[in-house]
Formats: structure tokens, sequence, C-alpha cells
């Protein structure tokens, strides 16, 4: 599967999608400590800048060990509620066609690379276990599929490609 396509071909049909939604009903909070869709798309845009520098270090080191960062604060200090929808819709695109710049650009022996030492199991969304080999292309896998879920939760009629399913706490 060539995850760069497949994050290319998410953006660029969201991105249509997403542009549909009326800035009112972005602002709408399911529940007072839930996440409103603006405020998913805008963790979605925390994600792509966080695994962006995971992707460009994980080649350098000697395990798939990374930090992880506070969702919510993230969201609430970057105040995506009060964020242009367009504006955030534009910014989360190009970040992510960033991406698949670099993704498309990373040589498979290097995405296949495989490592005893990593914190998939802490970090990621899909199920990995701990005493399983990691690489950088799960991590790949696992951000695709963290976006697709999420857009599942802004877009009603979304349908995922990789067909995954992830914790019911995610």
């Amino acid at each position: 599967m060539d995850l760069s396509k497949t994050l290319e071909e998410i953006v660029m049909e969201s991105a249509r999608d997403l542009a549909q939604l009326t800035s009112v009903e972005v602002k709408i909070k399911p529940a007072p400590n839930k996440w409103s869709k603006k405020e998913i798309l805008g963790h979605l845009t925390d994600s792509a800048i966080n695994n962006h520098r995971r992707f460009i270090i994980a080649p350098s080191q000697n395990d798939l060990v990374f930090d992880g960062y506070d969702q919510d604060e993230w969201v609430r200090s970057n105040n995506y509620q009060a964020k242009s929808w367009k504006g955030m819709i534009h910014f989360w695109s190009m970040y992510n066609i960033q991406l698949v710049d670099l993704i498309a650009t990373i040589p498979d022996e290097v995405k296949l690379k495989q490592f005893d030492k990593h914190n998939f199991h802490l970090m990621g969304m899909l199920p990995y276990k701990a005493e399983q080999p990691g690489t950088l292309e799960h991590l790949i896998k696992d951000y695709v599929f963290h976006q697709e879920y999420h857009l599942a939760q802004i877009l009603p009629d979304y349908v995922r490609r990789l067909g995954a399913s992830a914790p019911a706490d995610s």
C-alpha cells in the first residue's frame, strides 16, 4: 500500500467535503468536555505537526521512541474555535500535502527497518504490542489511520480506506 498516495487522496477528497460544512455546525460541541468539529480538525493539524518531526528524525535514531504531546492543551492553546474554518481547512490540507511529499521520499528500506525498541503501544491508535518490532511504516500507517478516524467524526459520510478500527475510547 502506498501510504503517501492514500494520504493524498484522503486530503484532497476531505478538504472538498470539509468546505461544505457551515461555520455554525463546525463550532457545536457535542458535550462540554468534547471537541467541536473545528477542534477535531485543529487536533489533526497538531498531529500533522508532531508527526512531521517524528517522520524526519526517525531515520537518524537507534529506536522508534518518540515524545508525546498534551493534545487537549494544544487544542486549547491554539484556540481553534475562534479560527476561520476555511483557513483551518487550507492549513490542514497544505500541511498534509507536505507530509505526502515527505513520506513519498522515504526509501522503503528506511520505512521497513525494524526496531525492537519503540513506544507505539503507548502512543498509537492502532493496536501494537510492545514486544513486536516497530517500523517507521507502521508509524506512518497509524498517522494516516488517525486522520481517517477523526475525519469520520467530522464528516458524516466519510468512508475509511484503511479499514482498521481503533479502541473505542480513542
